[in-house]
């Protein structure tokens, strides 16, 4: 109610049932976090507007049910960034090797590294986000969010304290790319129905 409360009762509509159904019936399942309950709220409210009803996707159900609320806070927050830079922090070893830190370190500073990289790692298998194997800004500026990140300068601090002989601390560039899926979801589920004056 409280999502289409300003919207014209003109556009309001009954949502499809292969939506609404598995929606409130997930949505119980979801009563003590508010960030999937708002996702799917959202999902229900754009479902029962004439102007996005179409755009609401089964499937959005099925993501969010495998969604945790870091999930939904951290897509918020990458779709919330034009640029989305990751760095993985490696110990180049004597014989060229490179043995890993921290993969797919963020700019996100209100989870901890773990938590993002796995949250990353649902997303992707969601197919919310991809992380190209290949690839990187060519502004190396376009990195500073991660580099002045304290859980990334952290990380570094304990890499550097596990250099032996011959070895070095290596950086892998990459960035979060975002598809017409993630864009859909994002707009669907993540934010917040647009109220008309």
């Amino acid at each position: 109610e409280q999502k289409l409360e300003n919207i014209d009762p003109d556009k309001l509509v009954a949502p499809e049932a292969y939506i609404a159904i598995p929606a409130i019936q997930a949505i119980s399942y979801s009563m003590n976090s508010n960030e999937l309950r708002n996702l799917y709220a959202n999902l229900l409210a754009k479902a029962m507007n004439a102007d996005t009803k179409d755009s609401v996707h089964p499937s959005f159900i099925e993501i969010i049910k495998q969604m945790t609320p870091i999930d939904a806070q951290i897509f918020k927050r990458i779709n919330e960034r034009e640029l989305r830079p990751l760095i993985t922090i490696s110990i180049r070893l004597p014989n060229n090797g490179l043995n890993p830190i921290n993969k797919n370190c963020s700019w996100i500073q209100d989870f901890s590294l773990k938590e993002c990289r796995i949250s990353f790692k649902n997303l992707v298998r969601l197919g919310l986000i991809t992380i190209p194997a290949i690839g990187e800004y060519t502004d190396t500026d376009y990195y500073t969010p991660v580099t002045k990140n304290p859980l990334f300068i952290e990380t570094e601090k304990i890499a550097s304290q596990q250099l032996e002989d011959g070895s070095s601390i290596a950086y892998e560039k990459h960035f979060i790319e975002l598809s017409e899926l993630s864009l859909l979801f994002y707009d669907i589920c993540v934010n917040d129905i647009t109220i008309e004056t």
